[in-house]
């Protein structure tokens, strides 16, 4: 596993320790030549973990954004992601 693969897997691995009740209420997809644009709702998780620094606050969140992934243009590895973006409110 590469740096950055790694450092997104711990990055999935602490959030979902923070928040072990989290589900995505729902999720719309939107492709494009090389890109997915994925738009998510998470409604009604409780901050039960340490999340970058912050102790457990015990409270509900509710937290909405987007993830944009950007694929390889190469035609011999169109499926690499080569770049991704995430906005949460």
């Amino acid at each position: 596993m590469n740096t950055t693969a790694k450092m997104r897997f711990d990055a999935t691995e602490e959030k979902r320790a923070a928040f072990p009740d989290r589900a995505t209420s729902s999720c719309d997809y939107t492709t494009a030549d090389d890109a997915v644009i994925v738009e998510f709702d998470l409604k009604g998780i409780t901050h039960q973990g340490s999340l970058s620094g912050i102790p457990r606050q015990r409270e509900v969140v509710h937290n909405a954004g987007t993830e944009d992934l950007f694929c390889s243009s190469e035609p011999l590895n169109p499926s690499k992601l080569v770049c991704e973006r995430v906005y949460s409110i």
